[in-house]
């Protein structure tokens, strides 16, 4: 339904511009179908068209999608009138939320939420400078004591059990141990300032990434060389990058100005359409 009474938390709203953007997940089953989480909910994108889901106003700090069921999503936040928000579920495909835990110390306001995709059930959250995993779809969780930086984002490895990503701007390290001990993934972009990384679902041999040193690369080995990309994504640093399952060419890059870019051909060129 797009418009429709304002009462109706299923509705479509027709919108211009999107103002911030915490996560990003590109539809199981639709490659051009973007959703981007925001500070008034949950945003997508199709066809060069822009809604936001439902009238909810959470402020969705951390978002993540369900690694094969197109109408799970996960979040964190906090909203306006009732603080943070804890973990959280919508099991209609974004247009309702309720609570899962409150997590440890909380309710939490996670700003950075991932579900493992190789192994159902886990997540990691960060909260109050601290790693928090659950393993049990978010029902519980232990907070574990990592000597990682601050996390931009997780990025889990989509075949390696227990493998995951946190991209920090003192470099990308690396878990293979479901966030117990890490280490540098990448070393050559230890100093580069990375912001953001994607891992091909299909093949993740297969990575994009994006530093304020090198700009925009793709590797075809797991990261052990990389390939220049000349897109400068209007001077812009990219915050958000992300590969479609259902079509590994099709990939998507959020800026820090919030302008959306999108690859056709596995990351070679882009084009902005947002």
């Amino acid at each position: 339904m797009y418009g429709g009474d304002s009462a109706d938390e299923k509705v479509l709203i027709p919108r211009t511009e999107i103002i911030d953007a915490h996560g990003i997940s590109v539809d199981l089953n639709d490659p051009d179908k973007l959703y981007v989480a925001t500070h008034e909910g949950l945003f997508y994108i199709t066809k060069d068209v822009l809604f936001k889901m439902g009238n909810s106003d959470y402020d969705l700090m951390g978002f993540t999608a369900h690694p094969s069921n197109p109408t799970v999503f996960y979040s964190s936040g906090h909203s306006p009138r009732a603080g943070n928000l804890g973990f959280q579920i919508s099991e209609d495909g974004g247009f309702t939320w309720k609570k899962v835990s409150n997590g440890i110390r909380g309710p939490v306001d996670f700003h950075v939420l991932s579900a493992d995709a190789a192994l159902l059930g886990i997540f990691y959250g960060w909260y109050d400078g601290k790693l928090q995993k659950s393993d049990d779809e978010g029902k519980t969780w232990e907070l574990l004591s990592p000597d990682l930086p601050d996390p931009i984002s997780f990025i889990p490895h989509p075949k390696k059990n227990g493998d995951l990503y946190a991209v920090t701007l003192n470099g990308i390290y690396l878990s293979m141990d479901s966030g117990e001990k890490w280490i540098v993934a990448f070393p050559e972009l230890k100093s580069a300032g990375a912001t953001a990384l994607a891992i091909d679902p299909a093949n993740p041999d297969n990575m994009l990434v994006f530093s304020r040193k090198f700009g925009l690369q793709k590797s075809a080995d797991s990261g052990k060389t990389w390939q220049n990309i000349s897109e400068t994504l209007g001077g812009g640093i990219a915050i958000h990058i992300t590969i479609a399952k259902k079509d590994p060419n099709t990939a998507y890059i959020v800026t820090h100005a919030y302008k959306i870019y999108k690859s056709t051909d596995a990351g070679n060129t882009w084009e902005k359409i947002f």
